[in-house]
């Protein structure tokens, strides 16, 4: 008897050629390491462009690395805090009642 044919299961998956598979593989190894490839990058544009970064530079970097870094590493961090806890110990809704008693 003949088995009927079984809809549930799609077609054979294309076998992919050694080079689409070598390159599928690097962009994912590329992918999963961005971090590392980032510093890579720019470290590489500090080298080519150090004027940028320089004192007096296109980014003004004695006040954007001062405060905008320090400001971004404490964004950072806050940002990681879940929630509930921040909720549970942010100062500010205890700060803001007094505020509107005090006027």
């Amino acid at each position: 008897m003949k088995e009927p044919p079984n809809y549930d299961e799609g077609p054979e998956p294309k076998k992919l050629s050694k080079g689409v598979q070598v390159v599928r593989n690097l962009a994912n190894f590329c992918l999963r390491n961005w971090l590392i490839f980032g510093f890579g990058f720019a470290t590489l544009m500090a080298y080519l462009f150090p004027h940028v970064a320089a004192k007096g530079g296109a980014i003004r970097s004695e006040y954007s690395i001062l405060y905008g870094a320090v400001a971004l590493i404490f964004l950072i961090n806050a940002m990681q805090l879940s929630p509930e806890k921040l909720r549970e110990h942010a100062p500010w809704p205890k700060e803001l009642k007094l505020k509107v008693y005090q006027s």
